[in-house]
């Protein structure tokens, strides 16, 4: 009787909660983030919340991109030329030129002015009058000096205006004149005053000429430009000038101010 009682005894100690094992802590348990545990009555297990994982590297970036997608319209028609100006601007620039006319080299100034579209297309336009030496030709046997100059229509396009120098190209299609007046006096008013008329000769003539600069962007409103082209004159019809005398090289110096 005593060698049961002392085994009854060991069998209800091993079977005690007291020297039940502790079991491990599970690691996915510790990582659980329980909501308003504050507000959980004691004794009851705390819910976990789920985190989901956030897209990283191509993942993120095609979700990205999906999202862009959706934010273009829902239709859009392809077409030759674009409908919309994404960008647009304005210059205004004068320059100088070095010339040939009339068989001599000679200088001319003026000026032009254009809108920019997309920072590459010109629309616009200019003019230029020659400054020395004047061209001379006979006239009711006395020696005239002629005026010279042209203006018209400017189309251009620039070649990667971004860079920090890139090149231009422009054409100037127009119309000009040549020719000379002066005063004349044909006698005196009543107060002895005089009376002044004037008399000369002159011509019209087609024009056009391209030219192709290099330019350089010196600040964000100011391009400084070099260029060269040719000046091609049609249409005089003037006593001892002829459309060659007219016609020549041309190299400009070029001033341009404007937002780009």
């Amino acid at each position: 009787m005593k060698n049961l009682s002392v085994l009854t005894l060991a069998v209800l100690f091993i079977a005690s909660p007291a020297y039940a094992k502790t079991p491990a802590a599970d690691p996915a348990d510790e990582a659980q983030v329980p909501i308003n545990s504050q507000d959980n009555h004691p004794g009851e297990p705390v819910p976990p919340v789920s985190i989901p994982a956030q897209p990283a590297g191509p993942a993120l970036r095609a979700q990205e991109t999906r999202l862009l997608a959706m934010q273009k319209p829902a239709y859009e028609a392809e077409t030759l030329f674009a409908s919309r100006i994404y960008a647009h601007g304005g210059y205004g620039a004068f320059g100088n030129k070095i010339t040939t006319y009339d068989g001599k080299t000679g200088y001319m100034a003026g000026g032009r002015g254009a809108w920019i579209i997309n920072h590459c297309f010109l629309l616009g336009g200019g003019g230029y009058g020659a400054t020395c030496p004047a061209i001379e030709r006979e006239f009711a046997q006395e020696q005239k000096k002629l005026k010279f100059g042209y203006g018209g229509l400017e189309l251009g396009y620039v070649f990667t205006p971004h860079r920090l120098l890139h090149f231009s190209l422009q054409a100037l299609i127009g119309a000009g004149g040549i020719g000379y007046v002066e005063e004349v006096i044909t006698g005196r008013d009543e107060y002895g005053n005089d009376i002044i008329a004037y008399e000369g000769e002159g011509d019209a003539f087609f024009v056009a000429e391209p030219m192709l600069y290099l330019e350089v962007n010196v600040t964000e409103w100011f391009r400084l430009c070099l260029g060269g082209g040719y000046r091609y004159v049609a249409g005089v019809d003037l006593k001892g000038v002829s459309n060659q005398d007219l016609s020549g090289a041309s190299a400009e110096l070029l001033f341009k101010f404007g937002y780009f």
